[in-house]
């Protein structure tokens, strides 16, 4: 287990970060906002609550609402940073017992927690726990990038983007990540 706190490591590319609070905390700020936008408000963050590389779930919890909100923060997600931070600090939510279980068993566990639907708990999985195969069909990034790189002129079912999907396996993370970056 001592992979899960060594820091940040790359599969096929793919940087996965073994910290998963800090993947959590990312996942919310990165929740229906474009990444540059993500990317300003968790700098801006991370220079408030900063230990080394990563975020201080201590200082944070320190914060006030207020000082969270002026990092750009909304009000929702800044309740969920906050219930997030409580459950961390109180035990309530077991990172450790979560990288043993299967992928859906974690998606069942995370969407429970204020804050964390199936997107944020699909990233959790690709992110933290380095999960190779995990298709997540509501990203607008990524099927945005479908579109884009198969031609593609109308949306596609969920049913399609899954069948599609299958010429991925086992490393639909690793594809999803490439794809992303045809529209960032």
């Amino acid at each position: 287990m001592k992979f899960f706190l060594l820091g940040v490591t790359t599969q096929l590319g793919l940087i996965i970060k073994r910290y998963p609070f800090d993947v959590l905390v990312s996942s919310i700020i990165s929740q229906q906002i474009s990444a540059k936008a993500a990317r300003t408000i968790k700098n801006r963050l991370l220079v408030i609550s900063r230990d080394g590389n990563k975020f201080d779930s201590k200082k944070l919890l320190s914060l006030s609402k207020k000082e969270i909100r002026k990092t750009g923060f909304s009000r929702s997600k800044t309740e969920y940073i906050k219930k997030l931070l409580k459950l961390v600090s109180i035990g309530s939510l077991n990172f450790r017992k979560l990288c043993n279980e299967k992928d859906q068993i974690v998606i069942n566990a995370s969407i429970k927690q204020p804050g964390i639907g199936p997107w944020t708990a699909e990233m959790f999985l690709i992110f933290s726990l380095g999960r190779l195969d995990v298709l997540s069909i509501r990203d607008a990034g990524l099927r945005r990038a479908v579109k884009i790189i198969y031609g593609f002129k109308k949306d596609l079912t969920d049913e399609e983007f899954i069948k599609l999907s299958e010429y991925w396996k086992p490393y639909r993370s690793i594809a999803t990540w490439y794809l992303w970056h045809i529209v960032d």
